[in-house]
């Protein structure tokens, strides 16, 4: 059975609910979608175990002063991703780590993957010490660009899931 069809539409109901507070209770689910709390918890484990919902917590990085937030995006050949991902994956300040699909992958033969790295820190200062001179260091060449960001709209990875995506 493949993993979209192991979902239905109360398991849908489940996911939309928890992604708006993931510290709902139990109780609070089996009431929204109209099942008894027995059921409702099974189901929820069930989701936990395919792997549809994963633990993951949201922190409030103003709160932490980590007021300094960027986005980098690499351009990086492939045969350094590998290498380039391990050591990225490290850096103080990583939130997310991405490999985009281009149009044009491919100069003169070479192909190359896009990276996008999103970090916050406390200051520009701290950011420059560690993930651009991380990617200043690197023995390889790499083009990459930074771009700061003005504000977050919207930060929590939130979407209202239709029966609809699953097929």
């Amino acid at each position: 059975m493949s993993r979209k069809k192991a979902i239905d539409s109360i398991d849908i109901e489940i996911l939309n609910i928890l992604q708006k507070d993931g510290r709902v209770s139990n109780r609070e689910i089996a009431a929204q979608i109209g099942l008894s709390e027995g059921p409702t918890l099974t189901r929820v484990h069930k989701l936990i175990e395919k792997g549809v919902i994963e633990t993951m917590s949201v922190v409030d990085l103003s709160f932490l002063n980590l007021k300094y937030q960027t986005f980098i995006e690499v351009k990086i050949t492939e045969d350094h991703k590998d290498e380039f991902v391990e050591k990225a994956l490290q850096l103080p300040g990583l939130l997310t780590l991405t490999r985009l699909e281009r149009q044009v992958q491919e100069t003169y033969g070479t192909k190359y993957n896009t990276l996008t790295l999103s970090f916050a820190h406390a200051s520009e200062k701290a950011f420059e010490k560690t993930a651009i001179q991380f990617i200043r260091d690197v023995n390889y060449p790499v083009e990459y660009q930074v771009f700061k960001i003005m504000e977050n709209i919207k930060s929590v990875p939130t979407i209202n899931i239709m029966e609809g995506d699953l097929k």
